[in-house]
């Protein structure tokens, strides 16, 4: 990274953290800017300074790797830092900065290829210009508070134990996990490949002996089943 472009990193982090305090504080500071795949795209505004810096990763995924069933294998993630109160004009340069970019790259030009872009929703002013670059929303991230107080515990149901899933619920567990991919798929999210199912199925194996993600209950009469994932404690991390 440039000297000139490393100097303005930590003075464009703290007017960032300041823009997403207000409209968000929830919103966690801006980290470190990585190493990209080239040098930084750099923003200037009309004063000729430094008011935004983007840096591109890429990321390929192996397909033997559980995560290629989550988007494409080559992946390209945009880490945008732009300060003022209207990035919208700095969002735009950046985004056409990083269109010429990814044209000089030849993997970025296969079909199993993405790119993408994180970036708050109540960061709003720069929205248009990503609208306008052909980028749309495909995941969330939602955050809450830890509790002031313990939870209740839950209200039991006559005749329905609840239990943590074990290896002996892997069939049942698997075919819901294969279900949800299904499901998702139709939302532009999960790819199914070929190895998908035997992937899915080592990592629900694994997770059913270690017994941390999942619980099901069982009604004595119907001899039904429902697995749901366990739920994390708020402010637990993910």
């Amino acid at each position: 990274m440039p000297w000139v472009v490393r100097d303005a990193v930590r003075d464009i982090n703290r007017a960032v953290a300041r823009r997403w305090q207000a409209v968000d504080p929830l919103l966690p500071d801006p980290f470190a800017m990585p190493s990209g795949c080239g040098a930084p795209l750099v923003v200037n505004g009309e004063n000729g300074r430094v008011t935004g810096l983007g840096v591109c990763v890429h990321h390929h995924v192996p397909a033997d790797s559980l995560n290629q069933t989550w988007g494409a294998a080559d992946r390209f993630l945009l880490t945008p830092r732009l300060t003022g109160q209207d990035t919208l004009a700095a969002t735009d340069s950046l985004l056409s900065q990083w269109r010429d970019h990814l044209a000089g790259i030849a993997a970025a030009r296969g079909e199993d290829t993405s790119a993408g872009i994180v970036w708050p929703s109540r960061d709003i002013t720069g929205v248009r210009a990503l609208l306008r670059h052909g980028l749309q929303p495909l995941t969330v991230i939602a955050a809450r508070t830890r509790p002031q107080a313990p939870s209740a515990p839950p209200h039991g149901v006559p005749g329905v134990a609840i239990r943590i899933a074990g290896p002996r619920d892997e069939e049942q567990v698997l075919d819901l996990e294969l279900r949800l991919i299904h499901f998702d798929g139709h939302f532009g999210g999960p790819v199914w490949r070929r190895d998908t199912a035997d992937l899915v199925r080592q990592e629900v194996r694994i997770s059913l002996q270690r017994q941390a993600m999942w619980t099901c209950a069982e009604a004595a009469r119907s001899g039904c089943w429902w697995p749901s994932r366990r739920r994390r404690p708020a402010g637990s991390p993910a």
